[in-house]
């Protein structure tokens, strides 16, 4: 439980601030422990990195688990890729951060070289593309992340992909 919040924590700082701007410590203050409590889950911000991309390869193996599924309709593809897109979003520091990542991690970055190479592998090229794409628009965008936004962006590729 304490790990797990621990990610939290740090991804959501990762994502507003940038990864090379937050510290140990700074996650730590965030959460009113100590420091040291901190990094007896988590010795350096490489293992944080690493545990936040563990969470993120969970994610995008349910999702590819269900994009295998050869009964999805149109409508419920769609769907599926809106419910993957805001779930990556909440892991955008990965594309905004990318050369930090590797900084932070070397192992951690050529697993996220490889998940953007199988998403071109597996998936609809367009779909693969646009989803690398939107993660890094809305991430480094001045757009709020709304539904109302996502909503355009999806309408954006539902008109290349389903014509």
């Amino acid at each position: 439980m304490r790990k797990k919040l621990i990610l939290d924590t740090a991804r959501r700082l990762y994502n507003e601030r940038g990864l090379s701007n937050v510290t140990i410590r700074q996650i730590a203050q965030e959460m009113n422990i100590s420091s040291g409590n901190l990094t007896y889950h988590f010795e350096k911000r490489g293992d944080l990195v690493k545990g936040i991309f563990q969470d993120l390869i969970s994610i995008e193996n349910k999702f590819l688990s269900l994009y295998r599924q050869t009964t999805l309709n149109k409508k419920q593809l769609n769907n599926l890729m809106k419910s993957h897109a805001k779930a990556m979003f909440h892991y955008r520091f990965f594309w905004i951060d990318f050369v930090q990542v590797g900084r932070e991690n070397l192992n951690t970055q050529k697993k996220l070289d490889g998940l953007m190479e199988n998403r071109l592998d597996e998936l609809d090229y367009d779909w693969a593309n646009y989803l690398n794409q939107f993660l890094y628009l809305m991430a480094t965008s001045n757009l709020n992340f709304t539904s109302k936004a996502l909503e355009i962006h999806f309408k954006k590729i539902e008109e290349k992909v389903f014509l």
